[in-house]
């Protein structure tokens, strides 16, 4: 519960400022409320899926506003901003950076400058665009949601993402850390090429033996300590 009022709050202040809050803000709007819950608890205990807090504000991600009000318009906001996005990055040049700004909002999707303004923090907050100093870089990431139909939508394929990329870092976390040893110069990378000799030479060393030992039962080998066998009686 303390959760979920944590999210309310900031959610209703982004609505009413258009900026994600600072914490004391949200405490503030907490304790209108005569509610205890503490804001910086909540927050560093925030799972990384709903948000985070930089620079000691309360950043507020997709999932977080549509678990908080799956109405809220910020979420057409965000959809009619990322629909926006998509077209601008698609018709770029190939080699050219993508710059947006709340005048491309207003005149591409009819939004107010307010909900323009919105719609760029919260494509940020989903890495869906980088800051590059004054401007705001459309990300390649948007071409992933090139076809969803609505913030739903757009939460179900980020999640289909979000296990792709958990799969493959964990199928490479191996095949990389083995890497990284043997690509480090010194002690380690000697030790690795010793061991990997010894155990290669242990190897045809036993295959060796156990040739020669497979033709022991051959007449040929009946000299003994360099002595030559007894002869066998005659039928």
């Amino acid at each position: 519960m303390s959760r979920n009022r944590f999210l309310t709050a900031g959610v209703e202040l982004f609505e009413d400022t258009g900026e994600f809050p600072t914490l004391g803000l949200v405490q503030r709007e907490l304790e209108t409320w005569h509610d205890e819950t503490s804001a910086r608890r909540e927050a560093e205990r925030l799972p990384p899926s709903l948000g985070d807090v930089e620079d000691g504000r309360v950043v507020l991600y997709v999932r977080a506003i549509q678990r908080t009000d799956p109405a809220s318009p910020l979420l057409e906001t965000f959809h009619a901003g990322l629909r926006v996005g998509v077209r601008m990055y698609r018709r770029r040049d190939r080699k050219a950076i993508v710059s947006i700004a709340p005048a491309d909002l207003i005149k591409r999707a009819g939004m107010s400058e307010f909900e323009a303004r919105q719609a760029l923090h919260m494509l940020a907050a989903e890495g869906l665009l980088e800051r590059a100093g004054k401007v705001w870089k459309v990300a390649p990431a948007v071409r992933h949601y090139r076809s969803a139909k609505d913030a739903d939508d757009y939460l179900r394929r980020k999640k289909k993402f979000e296990r792709r990329r958990c799969r493959r870092q964990t199928f490479s976390r191996p095949r990389d850390f083995l890497r990284g040893i043997l690509e480090k110069e010194g002690f380690v990378r000697a030790v690795i090429i010793s061991a990997t000799a010894i155990v290669l030479a242990t190897f045809v060393l036993w295959i060796g033996k156990e040739l020669t030992q497979g033709g022991s039962d051959d007449p040929a080998s009946a000299l003994k300590d360099g002595k030559p066998a007894k002869n066998r009686p005659s039928p």
